[in-house]
């Protein structure tokens, strides 16, 4: 009896890992991203940046997408007007999760999983 007793907490530990170690995939979900950018000056350029390149676009351009990773992030500029009003909009899952709007220039950044860092 004594030994099981001490036997006890070891394969309690064991169990343990082996069920934390299983969680970890879970937090691996793809995410389907929507970015929806609007500039108020219909006629100014606007610059996209991401890390796959740059993207110019006038007046509103629509990016969706699945990803894995753990956060998105864009820098948005309006080339041609640095007074107009640049709204960015993320949605993850088909739900908006960040709205963000600045003048000139606009950086974005949202984090996808909480467990990232």
């Amino acid at each position: 009896m004594k030994k099981l007793l001490k036997l006890l907490p070891v394969i309690l530990l064991t169990v343990l890992i082996a069920a934390c170690s299983d969680d970890e995939d879970d937090f691996e979900q793809e995410y389907h991203v929507t970015y929806i950018v609007t500039c108020n000056n219909p006629q100014a350029h606007v610059r996209i940046w991401n890390s796959k390149g740059d993207t110019i676009f006038m007046n509103q351009w629509k990016e969706t997408y699945k990803t894995k990773a753990n956060y998105t992030e864009r820098y948005i500029e309006c080339i041609d007007d640095p007074l107009a009003s640049i709204t960015c909009e993320i949605y993850v899952n088909g739900r908006l999760k960040l709205k963000a709007s600045d003048y000139g220039t606009l950086k974005v950044r949202y984090k996808l999983n909480e467990h990232s860092y």
